[in-house]
This record gives structure tokens, sequence and C-alpha cells, in this order.
């Protein structure tokens, strides 16, 4: 064995008094910040949970946005007089446009920070819901939903990131 590497704590070589006496020291240390560490883990429990309930709604949500288009298309083909290209257009682009928004969500992520990439496609997605709500065209329609569609892409890649992460290393399976 080198001479420069030291024995690891409680593979002492000599007296089995003394390396009884070094185990049991280690299991107390152990034991105190074990219980240091359950102590944390309780007072941070309740902010991992609502963070992880925030994170989780928000991908409800953001699947929620992709599927209640189909309760809004027969109103808005009346009021805006759409055609069915129009409303296929209306449905697919959020979907499209989520694509782009997954991609960016990477670069987002590890740039910024998965919390300000959440508020970032939280804010987004807000913006283009009131836009969405106040258009009166097709294009102004098509244009905030394409938008929103961005932050549904970012969303849904950077909640489960950010879930995971907050999961403390002994309860991730």
């Amino acid at each position: 064995m080198p001479t420069d590497v030291e024995p690891a704590a409680g593979l002492l070589l000599g007296d089995d008094d003394e390396k009884l006496d070094t185990d049991q020291e280690l299991c107390d240390e152990e034991y105190e910040s074990k219980n240091d560490i359950l102590m944390t883990f309780r007072i941070q429990r309740t902010y991992l949970l609502r963070c992880v309930v925030t994170a989780a709604m928000g991908s409800l949500l953001l699947g929620y946005d992709l599927g209640i288009i189909s309760g809004a298309l027969i109103p808005l083909r009346e009021d805006l007089d759409l055609n069915h290209v129009q409303l296929q257009m209306l449905t697919s682009c959020i979907i499209f446009t989520s694509i782009i928004g997954s991609v960016i969500a990477g670069v987002v992520a590890d740039w910024f920070g998965r919390k300000i990439g959440l508020t970032m496609a939280a804010t987004i997605f807000l913006a283009g819901s009131v836009a969405m709500a106040v258009s009166n065209t097709f294009e102004e329609l098509i244009v905030w939903r394409c938008i929103t569609g961005i932050a549904v892409g970012m969303g849904l890649v950077i909640c489960p990131i950010f879930c995971a992460e907050l999961a403390p290393k002994r309860e991730r399976g």
C-alpha cells in the first residue's frame, strides 16, 4: 500500500478497540447528520410539494390548452366565418409551434435556469391567451395561437425537468 494514502476510517490497522470506537463515532456522526437532513427535509417538504404541484399544474394547463380548441371551433367558425382549412390551421398551428418551443426550452432552461424558463413560458402563455381572447380576425388569432404554442412547448419540456430536479436524491425513481 502506498505511504501517501491513508486508510479509510473504520478500517484502521491495529487494536480492535480502537476500531470499534472509531466505528461508533462514525455511526453517531452519521446519525446526527441524518437527523439534520430529516429536519431540513421536513421543513422544506411543503415548499417542495408546492413547487411540484405548481409545475405539474403547468403541464396540465398546457395540455388542456391543446385540447380546448375542439369546443371553440364551432363558435369560432360562426363568429369569424372560417372555412374548414382555416379551422384545421387554427387547430394544428399550436402543435407545430410547440415543437419550436420545445427546442428553445432547452437553451432557455440552461442559460436562464428552470424557474426563469417556466416564468417566461407562463408569461408568454398568459399574454397569448389574453390576446387570443380579444382577437377579432383569423390572422390575429392564428398569430397569437402560434405564440402560445411556443410557450406550450417550453412549458412541456421545462416542467418535468424542474420537478425532477426538485425531488431529493433519495426519493427519485
